[in-house]
């Protein structure tokens, strides 16, 4: 039973990272309307993808349906498009298995170092939390290279020194 918990934790994690790399794609063109709700969003949604012992099934459902009220706040006409383009669909983590192994690692360094560095930062903390949103972007990137993630990684190295 623990395993199958495990494993639906893990699905709920990929679920809620997917939709945060969404929301981000989301606010590409429209940083304007980007508020404190919205980094505070990024930040909350950042932590609720920990999977330790405070993980709770419930709060990724209500996180993952104030992403999707956030991603309707921005793109609102994303919702109705009859020839949606996908450019702020959430993303599929189950994508990052097609990367060269390289590229998968560093992409999954940089998920891991986001969530080692998301309990430092305020969302008044604007270098903090753009560096969060560029990873974020980065991940679901498809055309980054090795040379960007690499750089990115680094940036968050540097948020926790």
């Amino acid at each position: 039973m623990e395993n199958v918990t495990n494993e639906k934790n893990i699905d709920l994690r990929n679920k809620l990272v997917g939709a945060l790399i969404g929301l981000v794609r989301a606010t590409e063109g429209n940083e304007y309307m980007v508020n404190e709700g919205t980094d505070q969003l990024i930040l909350d949604a950042l932590a609720g993808s920990v999977i330790n012992e405070d993980f709770n099934q419930e709060s990724v459902g209500t996180l993952l349906e104030r992403i999707l009220e956030e991603k309707k706040r921005l793109v609102p006409n994303c919702f109705y498009c009859v020839a949606s383009c996908g450019r702020t669909d959430d993303f599929n983590i189950k994508e990052l298995e097609a990367e060269d192994i390289e590229t998968r690692e560093l992409k999954l360094g940089i998920l891991t170092r986001l969530q080692a560095t998301v309990s430092h930062p305020e969302p008044s903390d604007t270098t903090t939390i753009k560096s969060f949103y560029r990873a974020l972007y980065a991940i679901g990137a498809k055309d980054w290279s090795k040379g960007m993630l690499e750089e990115v990684l680094g940036e968050l190295g540097e948020l926790r020194d």
